[in-house]
């Protein structure tokens, strides 16, 4: 529920920045979204790295094939709402998101590199934030794009600060919990 809140204060908050009135679909896209990122965030730290097929599975049902039986329902659920309410921009972005979401398995290594955590943190951000944006306003200009990009990141950082602890305990390696001799 608390995700479903942020997800639609997000949509509010962008919707005021465009400029426009959210219309009952952008807030179901908005509520549905919001709780993929978070199911998925929490698929993607806690499936072992030999099980790709809950991985690969939300990938499919995002494209909008039939979820297989590895994918918790909710979640397919959700991706099914979601990609059938939003506009193609939009359903880009957020294929991206499950693409980038593989990338930052990743992060699970300790030999990662600050390049390769900053590359993942800066896409995740970008992805999930513009989703919001494209959802609303589904022909940004670059430079709002840009700019929307840019928030995603911070609150991509922010929402690292909030996991540190986590994140630690699971081994996945941030921005905020990679060791200061490597940063």
């Amino acid at each position: 529920e608390a995700e479903t809140r942020l997800g639609l204060s997000l949509a509010d908050l962008v919707s005021t920045l465009e400029g426009t009135k959210l219309t009952q679909q952008q807030r179901l896209v908005a509520a549905a979204t919001t709780a993929i990122a978070r199911k998925c965030d929490d698929l993607f730290d806690t499936t072992p790295l030999e099980q790709m097929d809950p991985r690969q599975a939300l990938v499919e049902a995002i494209e909008g094939k039939e979820a297989a039986e590895v994918l918790d329902p909710h979640l397919a659920q959700f991706a099914k709402i979601a990609g059938e309410n939003m506009n193609e921009a939009a359903h880009g972005a957020l294929r991206d998101i499950a693409q980038v979401q593989i990338e930052s398995l990743k992060q699970r290594n300790p030999n990662i590199s600050i390049h390769e955590v900053r590359d993942v943190t800066e896409k995740k951000g970008s992805l999930y934030m513009l989703l919001f944006a494209l959802n609303i306003s589904p022909n940004l200009t670059p430079a709002r794009k840009k700019c929307w990009e840019a928030l995603g990141c911070l609150f991509q950082l922010i929402d690292d600060f909030e996991d540190e602890q986590q994140d630690r305990m699971e081994g996945i390696i941030t921005l905020v919990t990679m060791s200061p001799e490597k940063t």
